[in-house]
């Protein structure tokens, strides 16, 4: 692929990821339970070398990394020939993308959790007893079993998604496209999976509790 359709590509999605990246950081530090989103840094310093709790900051690395790239092509004319270089600067771009990507998801899949805990809470005394009972009733072997049959859906769908991006990285600018919706999908279908395990394990708390 010419390196002026990966920066085409790698600059749409740099905005993209600035929009969404504001967006979530606000959401994450609005209500009474901003605690839960406090400033510590997200990934560890071998993806990348900002130490934040804001997702935009990392958005901000990542965008400093293209406009490397776009004025070391610039400056070099690369725009068909591949570099070790410019090539390995490209896929740190890309692993940097997929990871950020990934670490928002699962950040708007714990804000869910969240909301959902705090509606629960305002739940009728009848319904809680209501979800006890039903925790009773079902074996609590059976849900581990429900357990390890959502965990291997997980890591499913985490594989369709590696999978996905590894042909993202390669594909031109109309399959990249159709890819990342693809992609934002199977991160939504990632992230209902996670929820269900939420539930579940928490069924499996109190029913080992009431078995005690």
């Amino acid at each position: 692929m010419k390196f002026s359709l990966i920066l085409e590509r790698l600059k749409s999605l740099v905005d993209q990821l600035k929009l969404d990246a504001k967006s979530l950081d606000s959401k994450n530090q609005q209500g009474r339970n901003q605690y839960q989103f406090e400033d510590k840094a997200i990934f560890s310093d071998h993806l990348f070398s900002t130490r934040s709790g804001q997702y935009f900051a990392y958005v901000e690395e990542i965008d400093g990394k293209v406009k490397q790239l776009t004025d070391l092509i610039d400056k070099e004319s690369l725009s068909i020939a591949q570099t070790p270089i410019t090539q390995t600067l490209v896929e740190q771009i890309e692993l940097q993308i997929s990871s950020l990507l990934t670490a928002m998801q699962a950040n708007k899949a714990r804000r869910k959790k969240f909301i959902a805990n705090r509606a629960r809470k305002a739940n009728t005394k009848q319904e809680q007893l209501k979800q006890a009972a039903q925790a009773i009733l079902l074996p609590t072997h059976q849900l581990y079993a429900k357990l390890a049959e959502h965990h291997e859906f997980e890591r499913r769908l985490a594989a369709m998604i590696a999978e996905r991006e590894y042909k993202r990285a390669e594909a031109d600018a109309t399959s990249s496209q159709q890819l990342s919706q693809e992609i934002l999908a199977l991160h939504q279908r990632l992230g209902r999976c996670r929820q269900a395990i939420t539930g579940i394990e928490r069924e499996i708390e109190l029913a080992e509790k009431r078995n005690n």
